[in-house]
C-alpha cells in the first residue's frame, strides 16, 4: 500500500517537473508559447469536463519511479530483516536467560539439598558422640578373677585335670572376648584381663603337652625295666645273676630319678609362667587404677618395686630352667624340647581391637 502511494507520488512529481520545464522563461517565448498554453488550457478544459487530469509521463520519468520503489523495497526488506534479527536475538536472549534462571534455580535446589544432608549428618555426629559419651559413662566395672583359672591349673595333677583346667581358661578368653566386643566395660580393664586370659590358656596347654610327654616317658622307661628283667630271669650263675639284678635296680633308680627330675622342672616352668602372669596383671591394675585416681598409701608404694623384683627372679628363674630342660631333653633321649608357638586363634589382636601379645 505504501509503496503504491510511493509511485503514484513520484509520478506525480515527475509529470509537475516536465511542466515546469516547458513554461517560458522570457517574453518572446512566452508569446511562442501562448498557443500551446491555450492548446494546454482547452486540453485540460475538456479533461476537466470529462472528470480526470492526465499528464504526460517521460521514460526517465517512469526509470526514477522505477529505481525509487525498488530503493523503498529494498529498504522495507531491510527494515524487515533487521526487526527480525531483533526478534531471533531478544529470542535467544530470552531463551538463554531462562536456561540460565532454570540452572541457578537447580543449583540453589542442590545447594539446600547439600546444607540439609550436612545438618543431618552433624546430628548424626553429634547423636553418636553423646551415645558413646552415655555408653562410657554407664559402663560397668568388669569382674575378672585372675587367682581362680591360674590355681586351677598349679593345681592339675593328673592330665585330665590338666585338660580340664585348659577348657576352663579357654572358656574365661570367649567369655572376655565377648565382654570386650560389648562395649561395655572398660577398655583398659578389659585389656589387661585378656592378656591374662591368654597367658592362662598358654600355660595351660603346655602343662596338658608336658604331662603326655611324661606319661610316654614313663611308658618307655617301664619298658625298658620289663625288658630287663627278663633278661635277667634266663642268668643261672647266682653271681652274675646278683650283677644283673644290681644292675636293673640302678637302672631303674636312674629312670626314676629322671623322671622325677623332668616332672619337677616342667610343674617349676609352669608355676613360674603362672606366677609371672599373675604378677604383670597385678602391676598393671595397679597402674590402671592409678591413672583412675586411686592413691595408694605412702607404705604401700614400695609394692610397685616388689613385684619388679620378684618378676626378674621369675625371669632368671625360667632361664636356668630352660637352660637345664635343654641339657636333660639331650641326655635323657635326646629331644629337646621346642618353645610352644602361640595358638593362631589368638595370636593376632582380639575381638574389639585389644592386643593380648605378652
Amino acid at each position: 500500500m505504501a509503496v503504491d502511494k510511493m509511485g503514484e507520488y513520484a509520478a506525480q512529481a515527475a509529470a509537475a517537473a516536465k511542466v515546469q520545464q516547458n513554461r517560458p522563461a522570457s517574453g518572446p517565448k512566452r508569446d511562442t508559447d501562448a498557443g500551446r498554453r491555450t492548446e494546454t488550457k482547452e486540453d485540460a478544459h475538456t479533461s476537466g469536463q470529462d472528470g480526470a487530469v492526465s499528464y504526460e509521463v517521460s521514460q526517465r520519468t517512469n526509470d526514477v519511479a522505477a529505481w525509487y520503489q525498488e530503493f523503498i523495497l529494498k529498504e522495507q526488506e531491510e527494515k524487515l530483516g533487521t526487526i527480525e534479527e531483533e526478534k531471533a536475538e531478544k529470542g535467544k536472549s530470552k531463551d538463554d536467560e531462562e536456561e540460565k534462571d532454570s540452572l541457578k534455580k537447580r543449583l540453589e535446589e542442590a545447594e539446600q539439598i547439600l546444607k540439609s544432608l550436612q545438618r543431618m549428618l552433624d546430628r548424626m555426629k553429634e547423636l553418636k558422640k553423646k551415645q558413646q559419651e552415655e555408653k562410657k559413662k554407664n559402663r560397668g566395672k568388669l569382674s575378672y578373677n585372675y587367682h581362680r583359672v591360674s590355681s586351677a591349673i598349679s593345681t592339675a595333677k593328673t592330665s585330665a585335670q590338666a585338660s580340664n583346667a585348659l577348657t576352663t581358661a579357654t572358656s574365661n578368653l570367649s567369655s572376655l572376648r565377648r565382654k570386650a566386643a560389648s562395649g561395655k566395660y572398660e577398655d583398659r580393664e578389659v585389656q589387661l584381663a585378656l592378656q591374662h586370659a591368654y597367658k592362662m590358656v598358654r600355660t595351660a596347654r603346655k602343662k596338658v603337652n608336658n604331662m603326655k610327654s611324661e606319661a610316654v616317658q614313663k611308658k618307655k622307661n617301664d619298658s625298658v625295666e620289663l625288658q630287663a628283667k627278663q633278661q635277667g630271669k634266663g642268668i643261672r650263675h647266682v653271681s652274675k645273676k646278683q650283677k644283673v639284678d644290681a644292675e636293673i635296680a640302678r637302672l631303674q633308680k636312674e629312670l626314676k630319678a629322671n623322671e622325677k627330675q623332668r616332672k619337677n622342672r616342667h610343674r617349676r616352668q609352669e608355676d613360674m609362667e603362672l606366677m609371672q602372669a599373675d604378677m604383670q596383671y597385678l602391676k598393671r591394675k595397679i597402674n590402671l587404677l592409678q591413672q583412675q585416681g586411686y592413691m595408694l598409701e605412702r607404705n604401700e608404694l614400695a609394692s610397685d618395686d616388689m613385684i619388679a623384683a620378684a618378676l626378674g627372679l621369675v625371669d632368671v628363674g625360667m632361664k636356668e630352667d630352660a637352660a637345664n630342660a635343654q641339657e636333660g631333653g639331650t641326655a635323657d633321649g635326646g629331644e629337646a624340647v621346642a618353645p610352644e608357638a602361640a595358638p593362631a586363634e589368638t595370636a593376632a589382636p582380639v575381638s574389639g581391637g585389644f592386643d593380648v601379645s605378652a
